[in-house]
């Protein structure tokens, strides 16, 4: 595929399944969740404040969106 200079929607549709198959995107979902959780519990007493609520909210929010719409759509 790779040496190919475009390819067809079924054939991008077959390479992805096949990355997914491997679990990858599974394990960066969950790798990208432990870094969150790391950088939000670093954060100390300050995780409480104006500002940084928001921004820990918001991160986690994003990182479950991400979880309900690409990674159910694969499975």
């Amino acid at each position: 595929a790779w040496k190919k200079e475009s390819l067809t929607g079924e054939e991008i549709s077959r390479i992805g399944h096949a990355v997914i198959d491997t679990g990858a995107a599974q394990k960066a979902y969950a790798q990208l969740g432990d870094e969150i959780a790391a950088a939000i519990d670093a954060l100390g007493p300050y995780r409480e404040r104006p500002g940084c609520a928001e921004m820990a909210a918001w991160a986690t929010m994003m990182w479950r969106s991400f979880a309900t719409t690409a990674l159910e759509q694969a499975g």
